[in-house]
């Protein structure tokens, strides 16, 4: 009984933090739009704000959400079960992370400013140095925001937790909103719509581009509002957060161990975050013959990613975690055929959600972000739309990976191979940045074979130019070549997981012949999957091409809702063609479920 009703308790916590984060990837997703509703006049003020808001992003998930947070979740569960002084073990760490951090990021902030004072740089270079002065405390505070609410975690409450990131989605849509009371046009004949959209194109470019520093400020203070909230619930919850300075815990210590390997791991993979934004960075202000070609590219690369994030973060890490706990039980047991089956079927999982949803994004990429981005006025052109696409499609090609992967790194996780996934993101890391280097000179082909001629996009010339292919148009795919970069590493990886992880298992009395048979039924399954992925694409493609557009909004969500609708209809379809009796398995699961569900209310 009891072990049903914790179950019961996980169910419920797991679907709350879904729907919460649901909520917030989809304010997430507005806050976006409302910056390129904004800024989209000045493209390389926007750029700034996004690389400036990369450093303490960065510094947030390492720490915060991190490896401090991974570390500490276990030692903190050890201490309540040894009846400890938790809440004086809970106050020294997060004492002595906010005093680590807030002297780091000061003095960053600091550095930026006197930088900026000692050295002649461009209105770019300066925009960006500013903004990241005043946003690089947010990372001390977020951090501490962070580790208290893995305190709430470990106090098994979940919700406010994984709410906090929506205070940062409202302060940045509050700073906007004051800067539209600031600039509010005055002509009678306009309709409210219609006078929002005005307020950016009544501002002179260079004043629009430091009104940006609004929205840094309301970075900075979402950042303290965290705090403000998480303290007085982890009052209620018994648990009291106040400065206390006793570094010498022993506790302290174990955190502080265990967070090496963590942190090793972490480090690589937001590292390679890092070269990716540097790069794209880089790209936006390289100028040839004295203009920029790929001015936008920190815009067009963080716009696409976001998008791809939408199912990637509700779909695969929900399925990653779920699993992530019976993977470690049956590793505990020494049960490694079971886990085995556990783990294929969770990989199967990832694939049944992801192939249709990366299928859906490469073939809507651009009715979606002409639905979210562009608007009647077409401030945010035809360039803009094409190279943000471009990375949408790029990234989501290797969707259905990125979900492998999480399922993949677990698994290592939960037979207590920590070194694996470090040695092999460190690889990965490596090859992505040569992949990065060369990825950007190559040519757009897509571009190239359809022939549509596109005002504004950047001139740069690919590799191949004048021999193999002969465009009037740049066709270096820039941005889009760190996307295909992205993808492409995932593939890899996943493959060479796979073979460690074969490895790893059939070397703990799981037979190679028992691991072979799964292999063997995952790479069927792999293909049914690719291949409904396939046709649901095509299926999107003539469904929305059959629709006519107009920029009127109207037509825009009409193209993408009825879509969508179309595809989620017709997928089972698809499936029971392509999977087979896989697709009988998940159906007859989902079924048997919704019948325990039905039989337990009416025990009740």
């Amino acid at each position: 009984m009891q072990a049903d009703s914790e179950k019961s308790g996980i169910v419920r916590a797991t679907v709350k933090v879904s729907l919460i984060t649901m909520v917030s990837r989809v304010m997430g997703l507005l806050r976006d739009i409302a910056l390129v509703y904004f800024f989209a006049p000045v493209a390389w003020a926007l750029d700034s704000f996004y690389f400036a808001f990369t450093i303490p992003n960065l510094f947030r998930r390492l720490l915060g959400e991190g490896a401090l947070s991974s570390a500490f979740i276990p030692e903190f569960a050890r201490a309540r079960e040894e009846n400890e002084d938790t809440v004086r073990f809970a106050s020294s760490v997060v004492t002595l992370l906010f005093l680590f951090t807030i002297g780091v990021t000061i003095a960053g902030s600091l550095v930026c400013f006197g930088v900026l004072e000692a050295f002649d740089f461009t209105e770019k270079t300066r925009l960006t140095l500013t903004l990241l002065g005043i946003m690089l405390p947010f990372a001390a505070l977020v951090c501490t925001g962070a580790i208290m609410g893995a305190v709430s975690q470990s106090l098994r409450h979940f919700s406010i937790p994984a709410a906090l990131s929506i205070l940062l989605n409202l302060c940045i849509l509050g700073a906007l909103g004051i800067i539209a009371w600031q600039h509010w046009p005055v002509e009678a004949d306009m309709t409210v719509l219609e006078k929002l959209r005005a307020v950016p194109l009544q501002i002179p470019a260079a004043t629009l581009a430091e009104l940006t520093s609004y929205a840094a400020i309301g970075v900075l203070i979402s950042g303290a509002l965290q705090i403000i909230v998480l303290w007085p619930a982890l009052s209620l919850y018994g648990l009291t957060i106040l400065p206390v300075f006793d570094f010498t815990n022993p506790r302290i210590k174990t955190v502080l161990k265990h967070m090496g390997p963590t942190a090793i791991g972490l480090g690589i993979v937001q590292i390679n975050v890092l070269i990716d934004n540097v790069i794209s960075y880089w790209l936006s202000v390289h100028q040839v013959g004295g203009t920029a070609p790929f001015e936008g590219a920190t815009t067009y690369l963080f716009l696409g990613n976001r998008l791809m994030q939408l199912p990637l973060g509700i779909f695969a890490i929900a399925v990653a975690t779920t699993a992530f706990p019976a993977l470690s039980t049956l590793a505990a047991k020494k049960d490694f055929p079971k886990l085995g089956e556990t783990f294929f079927s969770s990989m199967k999982m990832q694939l049944f959600i992801l192939m249709p949803a990366a299928g859906g994004l490469i073939m809507l990429s651009k009715p979606i972000v002409q639905l979210l981005y562009q608007g009647q006025d077409m401030e945010f052109g035809a360039a803009a739309v094409y190279r943000t696409c471009a990375v949408l499609a790029l990234l989501a090609a290797g969707l259905p990976f990125y979900g492998m992967l999480q399922v993949i790194t677990r698994a290592f996780y939960a037979v207590g191979d920590y070194v694996t996934p470090v040695k092999v993101a460190a690889v990965m890391a490596g090859l992505n940045f040569v992949l990065n280097l060369l990825c950007i000179h190559l040519p757009d082909l897509y571009r190239h074979w359809s022939g549509t001629a596109i005002s504004g996009l950047p001139g740069q010339m690919a590799w191949g130019q004048g021999t193999i292919i002969n465009d009037p148009q740049g066709l270096a795919l820039g941005e889009a070549g760190l996307a295909l970069s992205t993808a492409l590493c995932a593939i890899i990886s996943v493959v060479v997981l796979l073979g460690k992880l074969e490895n790893k298992l059939t070397g703990k009395s799981f037979a190679a012949k028992e691991w072979k048979e799964k292999l063997d039924n995952f790479a069927k399954f792999f293909c049914g999957a690719l291949a409904s992925g396939v046709l649901l694409g095509v299926m999107v493609h003539y469904v929305c091409g059959s629709m006519p557009y107009g920029p009127e909004l109207e037509f825009r969500l009409e193209r993408v809702v009825v879509t969508i609708a179309v595809s989620l209809f017709f997928y089972p379809v698809i499936c029971s063609i392509c999977l087979g009796k896989e697709y009988e398995h998940f159906y007859n699961m989902f079924r048997w479920r919704k019948k325990n569900a039905k039989t337990e209310n009416s025990k009740n």
